[in-house]
């Protein structure tokens, strides 16, 4: 079971955000957050090859 201390704040985050705030607003944060996330993963990887 691995351990992924910044996606569960993320989620937790944006669970807080979908019950205070508006649905499209958390929908595109959201997914700039992802798009974010794995960019910097891909740079990562590509960076250590």
């Amino acid at each position: 079971m691995e351990t992924a201390p910044g996606r569960a704040t993320i989620r937790h985050l944006s669970d807080c955000l979908w019950r205070e705030g508006e649905e499209s607003e958390v929908f595109v944060a959201t997914v700039v957050v992802m798009a974010v996330v794995v960019a910097v993963v891909i740079v990562v990887v590509v960076g250590n090859y």
